[in-house]
């Protein structure tokens, strides 16, 4: 087992904003090893997590959790999701159900990137009742007591001009909160998560604005520019697309590795290219079964046509079952 980084937090609840851009050090008590922080990852959320649309780039499904596992260098267990694109049509049935999945496996650490997003997002009477569903989904998480990546509310308004799996938006307007409302929304988090020193707050909102508006975009270090930008969403202008889902985890872990005394920067692969790297020979199996299943599809296809061609072959006299097919349906009930 490598050493762990480990550093004292300043107090035992000290975990604070100052904390996210590391300007408390060790003063009391030791924070736990990396390697305790990471004995039980957990994601839950929805379509971003769960890896919506990413099949058609690796030809495999794939969620949040293949990027985090990707990521990492220190050692860990494999990150297990509960994520799903179905979180749209019942935000507290679903939420409910990733929170109980999550408490039953005692998690060390939960990625709730987009956990939020349905709390706030969807067909809703007013701002008013956005805020009362978000304040639900809240409950929700303030039941997991271990560290939680959650994220903010982005403006999704520039997907109305994407084309989904259909060629249609992924998003009716009638969905989508008001400027105002996701103020409010983000507010309501920035509240929420203050009073709770154990959440670390995902910058999803600007990183998504910066992706849609084809802005310069940095993380640690790397830059796409706004003609490079464009290439990290997929044709919907709502979910990230390969490369753009191993940004979206490397965002999630530079809030995590500023907010945790316990995680090193050397615990992660930094380069978007490593982790899709990482994800690509991690998928591979699946990728080269399924593409063996096709072929061998295929071949079944193929034979079967050359036995169809092969029994029409003959002098033409009799059509094979010795029935004349020529004659009218009614000769042949007759017959």
């Amino acid at each position: 087992m490598r050493r762990p980084s480990i550093r004292a937090a300043f107090g035992t609840l000290c975990f604070t904003f100052a904390a996210l851009t590391g300007s408390l050090r060790a003063q009391d008590a030791p924070a736990a090893s990396a390697d305790t922080l990471l004995q039980r990852v957990v994601v839950i959320g929805a379509s971003a997590s769960d890896g919506f649309g990413l099949e058609a780039e690796l030809e495999t499904p794939a969620g949040l959790e293949v990027f985090l596992d990707a990521a990492w260098t220190a050692p860990r267990a494999k990150v297990v999701s509960h994520a799903t694109n179905q979180f749209f049509f019942d935000p507290l049935g679903v939420g409910r159900d990733q929170v109980d999945a999550a408490l039953e496996a005692k998690p060390t650490l939960v990625f709730a990137v987009d956990f939020a997003f349905w709390f706030g997002y969807g067909v809703q009477a007013s701002d008013d009742a956005r805020l009362a569903l978000l304040d639900k989904g809240l409950a929700m998480l303030d039941e997991l007591e271990a560290p939680i990546l959650l994220g903010d509310f982005p403006d999704m308004r520039p997907a109305l001009k994407g084309e989904g799996p259909f060629g249609q938006p992924m998003l009716m307007p009638s969905q989508i909160p008001s400027v105002e409302a996701i103020a409010r929304l983000n507010a309501r988090l920035d509240e929420w998560s203050a009073e709770r020193p154990r959440v670390l707050r995902v910058p999803l909102a600007d990183f998504v604005a910066r992706l849609q508006t084809g802005r310069d975009l940095e993380l640690r270090g790397q830059r796409w520019s706004k003609d490079e930008s464009g290439r990290l969403l997929q044709r919907d202008l709502l979910h990230p697309s390969v490369e753009g889902t191993a940004a979206m985890a490397l965002l999630a872990l530079d809030a995590l590795e500023r907010g945790r005394e316990e995680v090193a920067p050397d615990d992660v692969k930094w380069k978007v290219d490593e982790v899709v790297e990482g994800v690509m020979e991690t998928t591979r199996p699946a990728r080269e079964a399924r593409r063996a299943k096709r072929a061998a599809r295929e071949e079944r296809m193929r034979k079967r046509k050359q036995e169809r061609e092969g029994d029409g072959d003959g002098d033409g006299d009799e059509p094979a079952g010795g029935e004349d097919r020529s004659a009218a349906p009614e000769e042949r009930r007759a017959a």
